[in-house]
């Protein structure tokens, strides 16, 4: 891979780093507002329990969108250690697609399907 794409694949992961913090920060802001607005409307367990779905819910994107933010900081790591693009378990080259759609990728295609 040449330094030039290296270098655009750093800027995309870095950008979709700042896409997710954004997101996570406005899903925190989000489910505070709601949480407190269901609290101050809540009657009765009906209400307690709409609240801690909708918790769970958040809780649950912002988890995966952490998980994201690790994969990409892993990532750059491998850029900065110039393994970037090499599959973590045979070591050959990611296909270029592959990187494109996710360039987070830790695996070949064929190696990815064993890890799901």
């Amino acid at each position: 891979m040449t330094k030039q794409e290296l270098e655009a694949y750093k800027g995309k992961l870095q950008q979709l780093s700042q896409e997710y913090l954004a997101q996570i920060q406005d899903l925190e802001d989000i489910n505070r507002e709601e949480t407190t607005d269901l609290l101050e409307e809540s009657g009765d367990s009906g209400d307690e329990a709409a609240v801690l779905f909708s918790e769970n819910i958040y809780a649950s994107q912002i988890q995966t969108l952490h998980e994201l933010l690790i994969l990409i900081d892993d990532a750059l790591k491998r850029i900065g250690a110039g393994a970037y693009g090499q599959c973590l378990d045979c070591g050959q080259v990611i296909d270029a697609r592959r990187l494109a759609a996710i360039p987070y990728a830790q695996y070949c295609l064929q190696d990815q399907t064993k890890h799901e």
